[in-house]
């Protein structure tokens, strides 16, 4: 959000497909969080399953502004090893766009499908987007991550903010990171 403010139009992420700048990717973001702030999402999960790239990072953030947890799945994985992992997760949204939502709905038919294309041009509800920031906590859950585990079962590692954050802090202070490498 400060880089958003600061340097709108310098660009945040980029990847074969697509660039999209700090503020397009804060706007984008807060129309999803938005879309989700009506799905009770708070301190609960939400799948993503687009392939990686802007559009991944744009679903993060979205559900992040709805405080909710993302836990990315990748667009390749076999449809057995996500039905394993949405048994432990059991997510109520999954974030997807177009292309790969007929794949997703046959793996998953209790959480609500949200299309990205659609959801990230939705109007921002600065109102509810503020509330829900309120009640944000440092040790909220920020995401997870499913490893395949020594039985082949996929296990879900939970990281909250505090943990992105002392991580941030220490890669910019380990590595001189400053405003001069955006």
């Amino acid at each position: 959000e400060e880089s958003a403010k600061k340097y709108p139009d310098k660009v945040a992420f980029d990847d074969d497909k697509s660039t999209v700048s700090f503020g397009g990717l804060m706007a984008r973001a807060r129309a999803l969080g938005s879309v989700l702030a009506g799905k009770e999402l708070v301190r609960r999960p939400a799948a993503v399953f687009l392939p990686k790239g802007c559009d991944c990072i744009t679903a993060f953030m979205g559900v992040v502004y709805a405080r909710g947890f993302y836990c990315p799945i990748d667009t390749a994985m076999p449809s057995e090893r996500i039905s394993l992992i949405f048994d432990t997760l059991k997510p109520s949204v999954i974030i997807t766009s177009q292309k790969y939502s007929g794949k997703i709905s046959t793996i998953s038919e209790n959480a609500e499908i949200v299309i990205l294309e659609e959801a990230q041009h939705a109007e921002i509800d600065a109102a509810a987007l503020s509330a829900i920031r309120r009640g944000m906590v440092d040790a909220d859950p920020l995401y997870v991550l499913f490893t395949s585990g020594s039985t082949g079962v996929p296990k879900g590692v939970l990281i909250s903010h505090r943990g992105v954050i002392d991580y941030i802090e220490w890669v910019v202070s380990k590595f001189n990171i400053d405003n001069g490498h955006i």
